[in-house]
C-alpha cells in the first residue's frame, strides 16, 4: 500500500474514499507506530462537488501537495493482472478479447483531486499518478 510506505517514511498522507469507516480502519491499522500520519477524508471523486470540497479541505490545512497518487480506477471485465513478463502482461491486458478501448478509457482515466494549477506547490513536488484496475 502506497499510503503505508509514505507514512512509514514520515509523510503526512490524506486518503480519500467513499466510505469513512473503511478509511478510518486503514488510518488506524496502518498509522500505528509510523513516523508520518494518515488522515481520512470521505468523498467521491466522481462527483464534482466532492472534489471541490476535498480540495478546499486540504488547501486549508496544507501549503502544498508534494506527491499525489491517484489510484482510482474501475473495470467492467475481470482481467489477469499478474504476469512474469511484459509480453504476458500485454497478452493478459491488451490482446485479451474481453479487453476493449472503452474499459481502458474508464479504467485509466485520471481524476485529479488537486488541480495542479490551483494548489500551491513546493520546489520538490513530484506529480505521481498510479492507476489500478480494481472494482
Amino acid at each position: 500500500m502506497a499510503t503505508q510506505a509514505f507514512a512509514v517514511n514520515g509523510a503526512k498522507c490524506y486518503i480519500i474514499g467513499r466510505t469513512m469507516e473503511k478509511l478510518e480502519t486503514v488510518a488506524k491499522e496502518y498509522g500505528k507506530g509510523v513516523a508520518g500520519s494518515i488522515h481520512p477524508i470521505q468523498g467521491d471523486i466522481t462527483k464534482k462537488e466532492d472534489i471541490a470540497r476535498i480540495y478546499e479541505e486540504i488547501k486549508s490545512k496544507e501549503k502544498c501537495v508534494c506527491i499525489l497518487v491517484n489510484n482510482a480506477g474501475i473495470s467492467s471485465n475481470t482481467l489477469t493482472t499478474e504476469a512474469k513478463t511484459a509480453e504476458e502482461m500485454k497478452s493478459n491486458l491488451f490482446d485479451n478479447s474481453d479487453s476493449n478501448i472503452e474499459d481502458w478509457v474508464d479504467t485509466y482515466r485520471t481524476k485529479y483531486v488537486m488541480p495542479n494549477d490551483r494548489m500551491p506547490r513546493s520546489k520538490t513536488d513530484i506529480p505521481l499518478a498510479s492507476h489500478n484496475a480494481s472494482s
